[in-house]
């Protein structure tokens, strides 16, 4: 009878112990997200093809249909981090499944591809060309605002 105590008290030890340690893994797991959501898209991109650590969902489809092929090759690699956050936060592991969260990584996506506009017409005479893209990139934000709730929410 000591031996089955025993087994049960080391049974319910180990099971307090994981109860208590799950909240932990996912904070560690959000915080680590969250570092990764800020970072700029090229260091996103290193990151991605250097380390993508589990537990995350590293696919992408890119800049999803209907976006014009000329804006999903542009605004491509931002698509890609935008994607990390909707997989990871929304559908796929919950970080924040919810309309603020939601909301910055929307936001994080414009300031990414305006981010990208800035580096690919920085000289002088591309000036038109930036504003163009910003307001490409402006439009694909507000797309994603008001089309993207099912994908954050349902994958």
């Amino acid at each position: 009878m000591k031996a089955i105590r025993s087994i049960l008290v080391t049974l319910a030890a180990l099971i307090a112990l994981f109860a208590l340690s799950a909240p932990a893994a996912q904070a560690d797991t959000k915080g680590l997200a969250d570092s990764i959501m800020r970072m700029d898209y090229n260091t996103f991109i290193q990151y991605k093809g250097i380390r993508a650590p589990r537990p995350f969902n590293w696919s992408s489809d890119g800049c999803s249909w209907p976006t014009p092929a000329s804006l999903r090759h542009l605004f491509n690699l931002p698509c890609q981090q935008h994607d990390f956050g909707y997989r990871n936060y929304g559908n796929g592991l919950r970080l924040g499944r919810n309309g603020n969260v939601r909301a910055w990584i929307d936001d994080r996506f414009l300031t990414e591809m305006r981010r990208l506009c800035i580096r690919t017409f920085y000289r002088l005479y591309q000036r038109g060309n930036q504003a163009t893209c910003r307001g490409q990139a402006s439009a694909m934000w507000t797309a994603v605002r008001h089309g993207g709730r099912d994908a954050f929410y349902n994958g």
